[in-house]
Parts: structure tokens; C-alpha cells; sequence
């Protein structure tokens, strides 16, 4: 017999009838430098509907998610824009600003993967300065993200999420946002769906030699990720079929190439 201790996090809405309260999944907590980091994912329903306490209504049984929230997604895009932009070039003077020079714009920093390999080996903590509704920025602790597309981990104090909470709310949180799910491939034939490393796929019969049976459904990619992006770029694709590679099999307007 084995036992395992487990501190276990809440945050509690001070003043709120009932008391509202959000009990932190021990598995989003982290511990960076001696502090403690809570990760923000947007399908958290217990944390939705901790921050919708007090100011939006949310209905019982309903699937939220924060994905096409507008407050989430400044937030998102505060963070990344602070971790992977390189800040502009000071403004030329004394001869260079006479003759004139060109516009200084912000660039964006490209990570090796060995960069990258090493925030997900040790995070790090940059401090991110979030706009307030009085108009002063407020700084908070935000682990670097490698990707611009990772989780929002920010310091576990209730400060921290104070801050992070209302720039949520005043940046835009309503409930058509919090319905709205992401969708992927509006224009996908019925029975597609995204393969995981190519582009769209359909469960079709294939035969397998080496499994003793002569029929076996699987997913095979249909259309390849390449001619998926040329046809979004090229209108005169887009309502037509997808032209058909020497060597593929057609199949109505999608043509099966390679198992996914």
C-alpha cells in the first residue's frame, strides 16, 4: 500500500451569493523556480464558470470553452506578442534622421528547436504587463511559452488571477463567445475529419494482406495537406474539385494517396 500527499488549491469569490468557488486541478499546477503556476485552458469548465461568476449567466448542462472568447484571446496574443517580438529599433537620430531612414518596425524571433527543447526542459518567468480599465498596466508573472499556441500558465496567487479574470471580462466575455466552438474544415465532405499529421481523412475499405482479413475500414488521407492549402488560396478551386494527381485513385472530388 502506497499513499501520495496531494495540496490541493482553491480560490474563492469574496462577497459572491451563492459562494462561488474554484477548486484547481493539482495536475495544472506547477512549480517553477520555488513558485507555484496554474495552467489556464480554455475548456476548463470549472474555471469558466468561476470567472462568469457574479457577471454572466451561464446555462446548466452546456458545453463552454473560451477559444473564440475576444478577452482570451487578447490576453493570449498580450503574451506571445511580449515573448516572441523583438522590440523595435530606437528612432535614428542627429545625420541619420536628417537623410531619413527606413520605418523601424518589431520583428518576430524565431526559436531553434534547441531553444525550444530547452523552455519545455526549464521554463522561464517574464513579467507581462496587462492593461487595467483605469488605464494602468498591471504586472504579472507569465511562464515563456516555446510555441505561441501552449497554455497560459501564470503565477498561483490570487492577485495574479484577479487581474487576469478582469481583463478577461473587459476585453470581451459573452455567452455567443463562450458557444462558439472552433471549427475546422467548414467545407469538409460529410464523414471527413482532420488527420492528425496530413490533411483531410475518410474511413474507407482497404485491403490488408498481412491482418487475415480481406476488408478492414480504416483511415486513409483523402486529400493531401499541400493541395488542401492550394485549393483554400485559389478561388477558383475552392467550389471545385480538387485536380487529381497521376497515380491517385478519384474518389468523387477528394482523391485517396496514402494511409494516415
Amino acid at each position: 500500500m502506497s499513499f501520495i500527499l496531494e495540496t490541493r488549491y482553491t480560490l474563492r469569490l469574496d462577497g459572491a451569493k451563492p459562494e462561488k468557488v474554484w477548486n484547481i486541478d493539482p495536475k495544472n499546477v506547477r512549480d517553477i523556480n520555488g513558485d507555484k503556476y496554474v495552467k489556464l485552458r480554455a475548456y476548463d469548465t470549472c474555471f469558466i464558470r468561476f470567472l462568469c461568476a457574479g457577471f454572466l449567466e451561464l446555462p446548466q448542462r452546456t458545453v463552454v470553452v473560451l477559444s473564440e472568447v475576444e478577452g482570451w484571446k487578447k490576453l493570449r496574443e498580450l503574451r506571445n506578442t511580449a515573448a516572441f517580438e523583438a522590440p523595435a529599433l530606437p528612432k535614428p537620430s542627429g545625420l541619420a534622421a536628417l537623410f531619413g531612414t527606413a520605418p523601424t518596425l518589431t520583428k518576430k524571433t524565431r526559436l531553434s528547436a534547441q531553444r525550444i527543447q530547452d523552455l519545455r526542459d526549464e521554463p522561464e518567468v517574464f513579467e507581462l504587463d496587462v492593461p487595467s480599465a483605469n488605464g494602468d498596466d498591471i504586472s504579472i508573472s507569465v511562464v515563456k511559452p516555446a510555441h505561441p499556441r501552449d497554455e497560459l500558465l501564470v503565477r498561483l496567487d490570487a492577485c495574479t488571477l484577479e487581474h487576469v479574470i478582469t481583463y478577461i471580462r473587459d476585453n470581451g466575455l459573452t455567452l455567443d463567445m463562450l458557444l462558439q466552438r472552433r471549427e475546422y474544415r467548414k467545407d469538409a465532405a460529410e464523414g471527413m475529419r482532420n488527420g492528425k499529421n496530413s490533411g483531410l481523412v475518410q474511413k474507407r475499405r482497404r485491403f490488408e494482406a498481412c491482418s487475415g482479413y480481406d476488408d478492414v475500414r480504416k483511415w486513409v488521407t483523402v486529400v493531401g495537406k499541400k493541395r488542401v492549402h492550394a485549393r483554400d488560396q485559389d478561388s477558383n478551386l475552392s467550389d471545385g474539385p480538387l485536380p487529381v494527381a497521376d497515380g491517385e485513385e478519384a474518389l468523387g472530388d477528394m482523391a485517396a494517396v496514402d494511409e494516415d
